[in-house]
């Protein structure tokens, strides 16, 4: 794996599919109950595992999901949610990981994962050019894979 030079690596590495990666991640939530962050560089996977974590211990409105609805529900400081998951770039820093249950770090090729980001902005309407303008300007220096 191909890691950008300020990056450790954070192995050794094993594939687990949903069903072992919700039993890791259950044990670190209370009584089914919890915050999980998901982080990593862009386009490395962050989306997918988030969504397929959120789906095996997550109570997101059945309706949502049908509706492909969008957003974000505000909660009363007073009320603890059964499982929330939140992922992004950055999701994982200090500030809030010490609220979150568990943190899954996604750590991929660096190479494929700007493959894997210039298509996704091209999916979201971009064209490819500007898609790579978005992708150099918004991680100078670290886009150039040798």
């Amino acid at each position: 794996m191909r890691l950008h030079p300020e990056e450790p690596e954070a192995g050794p590495w094993r594939r687990v599919d949903d069903a072992e990666l919700t039993a890791l991640v259950a044990p670190l939530l209370d009584d089914g109950r919890g915050v999980v962050l998901v982080d990593g560089r862009s386009g490395g996977g962050k989306s997918t595992v988030a969504a397929r974590l959120a789906e095996r211990v997550d109570n997101r409105p059945p309706g949502w999901v049908a509706r492909g609805r969008q957003g974000s529900v505000a909660i009363p400081v007073h009320v603890r949610v059964l499982v929330l998951v939140l992922e992004g770039v950055g999701a994982g820093r200090a500030a809030l990981a010490s609220e979150a249950d568990a943190l899954v770090w996604v750590q991929s090729d660096r190479s494929e994962a700007r493959e894997r980001g210039l298509r996704r902005d091209v999916e979201l309407g971009r064209t490819p050019e500007a898609a790579e303008r978005l992708w150099d300007g918004w991680a100078p220096g670290r886009t150039t894979v040798a």
